[in-house]
């Protein structure tokens, strides 16, 4: 339990360091006319539940059936380093997290929207276009939106942690979307939270949503062990409010009437130049998808002799496969 305490008394620090810097720069934003102190109640009152909830978990049952297949390594004798990390999302394993890392949850639920927030209250302070500010404003409300929702996920990860065995993942990654559309259109349409987004097409907020947590998982699944849950949440909230932007690019040229009314005041946000850095972030990120599969299958044959390994009684679309492979490579 000693060697314990430095960590936790770390750990008690910095959620010191950022509730103090959280509270001071929303009510600075509230000093400014925008009043976020819901937002703000929500974002750590789930940060307290889910801490309250994690340290009430018996330690025997922190392993998932997903992390089981460890369990072959029984034998070795050789000492296993406790990671530090201790919270993950519904349907990730520990194996998807960086080891011997701090989760960085704190971090990843505030550090975005405490960014935005600090944009939002410059502009308001220097008396900025009002369609640019209603810009900023929106984008402060989706990333407080995702915080929320990754909370949701840490936490419905531990409350429903028995029942995780018996789902197959792709069911767990598809109710877990559900509900955070859901959870979309009861805080957009019901929870006066979002002053912007309530008057905005729910369409665009489920599906960046839905998006934020496409990324999310992609990092759980093809990024094992790279990044930390908070480095996940920054990166996935990152692109989704980019992908946002070029939702906002759709909708101007192909559903005018639909389009968010704060561009037709805001030049600045549609000129050319915002629409070509957006088309080709928007490119690499998805050419990187797309070519993610055969990235990693030319990987693995650069890594062995393949020619010397093949199995001859592979099937003919297997070897093509893997001839495509190689030439991508």
């Amino acid at each position: 339990m000693d060697k314990k305490s430095p960590v936790s008394m770390i750990s008690k620090l910095e959620h010191i360091l950022w509730a103090v810097s959280f509270v001071w720069v929303f009510y600075k934003l509230y000093t400014c006319g925008l009043n976020y102190i819901g937002w703000g109640i929500i974002l750590w009152m789930g940060i307290y539940l889910v801490n309250s909830i994690k340290e009430t978990i018996n330690d025997t049952s922190d392993q998932s059936s997903a992390d089981e297949h460890s369990d072959i390594y029984d034998n070795d004798k050789k000492p296993i380093v406790p990671t530090l990390s201790k919270y993950r999302i519904f349907g990730a394993s520990n194996s998807s997290f960086r080891d011997n890392a701090n989760d960085g949850l704190v971090c990843g639920i505030l550090l975005l929207p405490m960014v935005a927030a600090s944009k939002l209250m410059d502009l308001m302070k220097k008396n900025a276009d009002q369609g640019y500010t209603v810009y900023v404003q929106a984008r402060l409300e989706l990333l407080l939106l995702m915080s929320a929702i990754t909370l949701i996920l840490v936490f419905v990860n531990e409350y429903l942690h028995p029942l995780k065995k018996l789902i197959r993942k792709r069911g767990l990654f598809v109710s877990s979307i559900v509900v955070s559309a859901l959870f979309t259109a009861l805080v957009t349409r019901i929870l006066p939270l979002t002053d912007v987004l309530s008057q905005l097409s729910i369409m665009m907020t489920i599906l960046t949503v839905t998006l934020f947590q496409w990324f999310l998982y992609i990092c759980v699944v093809t990024l094992k062990k790279c990044f930390t849950l908070g480095e996940m949440t920054i990166v996935s909230q990152s692109t989704a409010i980019l992908f946002y932007g070029t939702l906002e690019f759709v909708y101007i040229a192909f559903f005018p009437e639909n389009k968010p009314r704060y561009l037709n005041e805001d030049e600045s946000s549609t000129s050319p130049i915002s629409v070509l850095i957006h088309a080709v972030i928007v490119g690499i990120i998805i050419i990187g998808v797309m070519t993610y599969p055969l990235l990693r299958a030319s990987r693995t044959i650069a890594q062995q002799p393949y020619w010397r390994t093949v199995d001859r009684s592979l099937s003919v679309f297997r070897n093509k496969k893997l001839m495509a492979a190689i030439g991508f490579y």
